[in-house]
């Protein structure tokens, strides 16, 4: 009888064990999982609290903010690839493709599931054009493959009337790009002017004319129309999904959601193809490519698609008014789980 009972106890236990992540391994993948961020992003700043040698005792912020390290908990095998903050997709899927292959000798693997937010979607679409026996599958979150109504109005002759104009844009971004790589213990060339080009409207055209792996088939006329997807190509899976942020709720304890509230406003003003409908930085037809796997958009800003809110970094439960991101990342690795079979 006893032992019943102890066989009882740990069956309800057992689940518990599995979420803290010990001995987890519901989510153990075939192939490695390798992160890639946006533009002006980094890998970790203030790596184990530190800057270069100097100890400052303050919280590491990873770009996934502690999503990767969950997965890691609940069994996966994950890596942020360490690529420029601030540079063209084709230069930083260069270095991406340099650091997979270092991946894949590591864990003596053949392929990888590669996932990325932002601009580390069209990196990662790079990356698919050129080497897509590397990878099994291929997932962009937020990302403007169409372009965003930001670099077109920073690019704009009503911001910058003269090349004197767009040059300052360029430095301060470039600035950003070298403060991001400085504060994560990195050290790549930035080239803003190129990112910021391959992000407006006109550069993501001419990078999809090159590149139109997994882009709604009549992307030119339609960015917009769901039902002319490529999901697979040469065997590897293509994914994406997309959010918005909602124009009737802030974010409390969150300055950076009223930010983002103020620049979703700029897609009206540009006359982009969603309107109001965007994350503050991306429109959501924008963000279409390969199987979307929400029929809904989520409710996040551009931040909280990578789980980094102030409430995040304060310990806060996630708001109830906006989609909690961990949940989508948890249920996508599953999902990779399933084509591997």
């Amino acid at each position: 009888m006893k032992t019943l009972v102890l066989i009882f106890v740990i069956s309800l236990l057992s689940p518990f064990a599995t979420a803290n992540g010990e001995g987890a391994s519901f989510l153990k993948t075939k192939y490695p999982i390798v992160f890639t961020h946006g533009i002006l992003g980094y890998d970790t700043l203030f790596k184990k609290g530190k800057i270069g040698s100097l100890n400052l005792g303050v919280q590491e912020i990873d770009y996934y903010f502690k999503i990767i390290d969950q997965l890691k908990n609940l069994g996966a095998t994950a890596y942020m690839a360490k690529i420029p903050s601030s540079a063209s997709s084709q230069s930083r899927g260069d270095d991406l493709i340099k650091h997979i292959k270092e991946i894949l000798a590591k864990e003596h693997a053949n392929k990888i599931h590669l996932l990325g937010h932002s601009q580390g979607g069209q990196t990662i679409r790079y990356v698919l054009a050129k080497a897509p026996h590397l990878l099994a599958s291929v997932t962009t979150m937020a990302t403007p493959h169409q372009g965003s109504a930001i670099p077109d109005f920073l690019l704009s002759k009503e911001v910058s009337p003269k090349p004197f104009f767009k040059s300052i844009i360029y430095k301060f971004f470039n600035l950003l790009g070298i403060t991001m790589e400085f504060l994560s213990d990195s050290e790549h060339p930035q080239n803003s002017k190129a990112a910021l080009y391959e992000l407006s409207s006109i550069g993501a055209r001419n990078f999809n004319e090159q590149y139109p792996i997994g882009l709604p088939k009549n992307w030119r006329n339609d960015p917009c129309d769901r039902s002319a997807l490529e999901t697979n190509y040469q065997g590897v899976y293509l994914y994406s999904w997309n959010a918005v942020r909602p124009y009737d709720y802030y974010n409390a304890l969150d300055p950076i959601d009223y930010l983002l509230l103020w620049t979703g406003r700029i897609f009206v003003h540009m006359e982009n193809i969603d309107g109001e409908e965007n994350d503050g930085l991306v429109g959501k037809c924008s963000m279409y490519f390969g199987e979307i796997i929400n029929e809904e958009p989520y409710i996040q800003n551009h931040l909280e698609e990578i789980n980094l809110s102030v409430r995040s970094l304060l310990g806060l439960p996630f708001s109830r008014w906006r989609t909690d991101p961990m949940p989508i990342y948890i249920n996508h690795v599953k999902r990779l789980q399933t084509i591997e079979q």
